[in-house]
């Protein structure tokens, strides 16, 4: 789901919803669901991301973790550039 299908459905979905900011998750392994918005709802703040393309909500607990694999990720690809560094030598 693009990012402006994803607004698109949240809008459909919570038509009295302010997108308050949406961020692109990238999860190792998954297609398309890429995105989680914080949204205000009658004074409540939600996140909302897609399962399958499916709008669900989620936690700040998912948001967390996405950073913490989006970190470990960016880890590896340095640790894997340090290599062909030292490799060359």
């Amino acid at each position: 789901m693009t990012r402006e299908q994803f607004l698109g459905a949240l809008a459909r979905r919570y038509p009295q919803a302010v997108v308050v900011e949406v961020a692109t998750v990238l999860r190792a392994g998954w297609e398309m669901d890429n995105h989680i918005a914080l949204v205000r709802e009658r004074g409540e703040l939600r996140y909302i991301t897609t399962d399958h393309g499916r709008l669900c909500e989620t936690s700040r607990g998912a948001v967390e973790k996405a950073i913490a694999e989006h970190e470990r990720a960016t880890l590896s690809c340095r640790r894997l550039l340090e290599m062909a560094d030292k490799a060359r030598l």
